[in-house]
């Protein structure tokens, strides 16, 4: 038996099992770089876009379909205050409008700019700590259009205050 190919051999298989460990190697090293690296921005946007200790709860909601109007009790349960803005500037507060299959309805803000909800009552403040406050959207019939969906629908909403926190909440009509 010739002895120069079974060196030949060897010196293949050697060398594969050298390139397949290290591709194999370079995977799981990768794939640990970007685990690490999906992780930190995660962590980064909530650090950038919301201040520690700010907390706006939605303690009830109630609409009135004659009206057309929604009325909501905000309250500061964080140690920062809060500002509800109505202005079709940045940063002002924005809300996401969605019907129960979280289709979205509409997205805008409070200035009742281009059939945008308009906040009638309870805007233009800043929202202290420990302090309780009344909402009352109107134009719900502009661009939301929520008067066009049957009766008992389910709707939920989404507040974005100026990035600082956001709150979620629902309402029937």
């Amino acid at each position: 038996m010739n002895k120069r190919a079974i060196s030949s051999i060897m010196a293949i298989i050697i060398l594969l099992s050298i390139t397949v460990s290290s591709a194999g190697s370079a995977f799981f090293w990768l794939n640990r770089i970007q685990t690490q690296v999906a992780s930190e921005m995660e962590r980064f946007d909530v650090v950038s876009f919301e201040v520690p200790g700010a907390e706006v709860g939605i303690l009830a909601t109630d609409f009135k379909p004659i009206e057309n109007e929604l009325t909501m009790f905000l309250k500061n349960t964080g140690e920062e205050t809060v500002s509800i803005k109505s202005i079709p500037e940045t940063p002002t507060t924005a809300w996401l409008l969605k019907d129960i299959d979280n289709k979205v309805i509409c997205a805008s803000d409070w200035s009742g700019n281009e059939g945008a909800p308009i906040c009638e009552q309870g805007c233009n403040q800043d929202l202290a700590p420990g302090e309780l406050r009344k909402i009352i959207l109107g134009n719900l019939d502009g661009m939301c259009n929520v008067a066009v969906k049957p009766e008992d629908s389910v709707f939920l909403y989404e507040i974005d205050f100026s990035g600082i926190t956001k709150a979620e909440g629902s309402f029937v009509k």
